[in-house]
């Protein structure tokens, strides 16, 4: 009995030992193969009735390898688990902490867990530098005057304060957006200022285009006029996706309102309770403030009102991001 492959698929082959030498047909691809001879005697063509046969015919040619397919996976998953653990290890020396990967899910009802989005230890000592930091520079202006000469200095603190806030609600919005359920961690390593003033600097453009021509129109006396409300539901309707498209775009298409609105489109139901969920939120803040008395306010009050107006803004950064989470296949902007 011959053992051999066929020249054109490589299928393992039997003949018998009267047909060596000759030519046949390979039963898996059709083509003509030479049995193979050790005496080599002339060739010549066997009959359909001394066709060869296969030895194994589920068998490929290659599925030795095949076999051997779990073990490899498995061998290959160690290897991956070993660099794994070795990249992390390399990042804790240096001082960096390895990126967390959410899941999404939340230990709490939704309403609760929303209202608990600032309780993570950076979270709440954000929270306490949004009271404090404003709080501390409104008491020495208050109260030692003779640094009233130091002014630019106290305006130049309020400005780096300001962008960083502004980076740290972007990031709350895009962890969230990843599906982080808690603030996020950002403290620690040196501070890019290029990076965050590029970061808000975005933020602002959305500002300006959707946000501040209302507001202009307020200021200048036109609450109550149609125009003032027109500007006021223009606002309503493309700040909140503006933002949320600058902040995971990072892309000035996030400006483009035409853009937005098939992006609107698409989540309109979901969009809807979006904007009742910022009202809920924002009417309490915008109250607050309206609430405080002309002058230098009581500093009870102030506190009560800085610490309503930045709570606020975690809950809308997390609403604002969780949206995406939920909604990011049918907004389809690529990521």
């Amino acid at each position: 009995m011959l053992e051999f492959r066929c020249q054109h698929c490589g299928q393992r082959l039997t003949a018998g030992g009267n047909l060596a030498g000759r030519d046949s047909r390979c039963p898996r691809c059709k083509h003509r193969v030479a049995i193979p001879s050790v005496s080599a005697p002339p060739p010549s063509v066997v009959g359909e009735d001394q066709e060869v046969t296969l030895i194994d015919p589920a068998v490929q040619p290659h599925d030795d390898a095949l076999l051997n397919l779990t073990e490899r996976h498995e061998r290959l998953a160690g290897e991956r688990a070993e660099e794994a653990h070795q990249e992390k290890a390399t990042l804790a020396s240096l001082g960096f902490a390895a990126p967390v990967e959410h899941t999404g899910e939340r230990r709490y009802p939704w309403p609760l867990d929303v209202l608990l989005y600032p309780s993570s230890g950076s979270g709440l000592t954000m929270l306490a530098l949004l009271v404090g930091v404003p709080l501390v520079l409104d008491l020495i202006h208050r109260f030692v005057p003779v640094l009233g000469r130091l002014g630019l200095a106290f305006l130049i603190a309020r400005i780096a304060f300001g962008l960083y806030v502004g980076y740290y609600f972007a990031e709350c919005v895009y962890d969230s957006a990843k599906g982080g359920t808690r603030a996020p961690k950002v403290f620690g390593g040196t501070l890019d200022w290029s990076e965050i003033w590029s970061r808000v600097s975005y933020l602002l453009a959305v500002y300006f285009v959707y946000a501040l021509p209302a507001v202009v129109c307020e200021r200048l006396g036109g609450r109550g006029h149609p125009v003032f409300w027109a500007l006021l539901a223009y606002g309503l309707v493309f700040f909140p996706m503006g933002l949320l498209a600058m902040v995971m775009l990072d892309s000035i298409s996030a400006l483009n309102p035409l853009l937005l609105l098939g992006s609107i489109f698409r989540v309109f139901l979901p969009y809807c309770g979006l904007m009742l969920l910022f009202a809920v939120v924002v009417v309490p803040v915008w109250l607050a403030h309206r609430g405080t008395p002309e002058g230098l306010p009581p500093l009870w009050l102030e506190i009560v009102g800085l610490t309503i107006s930045s709570y606020g803004a975690f809950l809308l950064a997390h609403i604002l991001g969780r949206f995406y989470w939920r909604c990011n296949e049918q907004l389809d902007w690529g990521l």
